[in-house]
């Protein structure tokens, strides 16, 4: 009987405390609130009882009872996600990432493609204003000679 009523109590000052745990929470999310992690609290306040007299009157007594409503705080719902939502959720963002590349890089290649389109000289034209250019430069060379030899 002893050695139960000894194990009992070993245990029960052995045993990790709630206190531990509250401590390691509060660690934890002011951690979280130092790297910019905004965590909602959902807090629900009963305004209209807040505080509350009853007047009673018994015999030639005079009973007061006062009735505080208190503040009621609901936990915020944190959600912990396991190594395979994990991964799953990073895999699906970087094919959203790859397909949004590619898009771009397409738009920015088609816009290269309309704005080489747009700047790009045709040849011909130069050679067809090069051929008239010789073409008149030789008829003027022609008729300054036949001048020269006129006069």
């Amino acid at each position: 009987m002893k050695k139960i009523v000894f194990l009992s109590v070993l245990i029960a000052f052995s045993s990790c405390g709630v206190k531990y745990h509250s401590n390691k929470i509060e660690k934890h999310t002011n951690k979280l609130i130092s790297k910019g992690i905004v965590i909602p609290k959902d807090t629900v306040t009963v305004v209209k009882n807040d505080t509350l007299t009853f007047i009673e009157h018994r015999d030639d007594t005079t009973f007061i009872t006062k009735l505080i409503t208190k503040t009621i705080t609901l936990e915020p719902t944190i959600q912990i996600k396991d190594r395979w939502q994990v991964r799953t959720e990073t895999k699906y963002k970087y094919k959203t990432i790859k397909v949004q590349a590619k898009e771009t890089t397409k738009q920015t290649k088609e816009q290269t493609k309309q704005v080489k389109a747009e700047n790009r000289t045709k040849w011909w034209m130069w050679l067809l204003i090069g051929l008239f250019i010789g073409w008149f430069l030789n008829n003027f060379i022609k008729l300054v000679q036949i001048f020269k030899l006129t006069k």
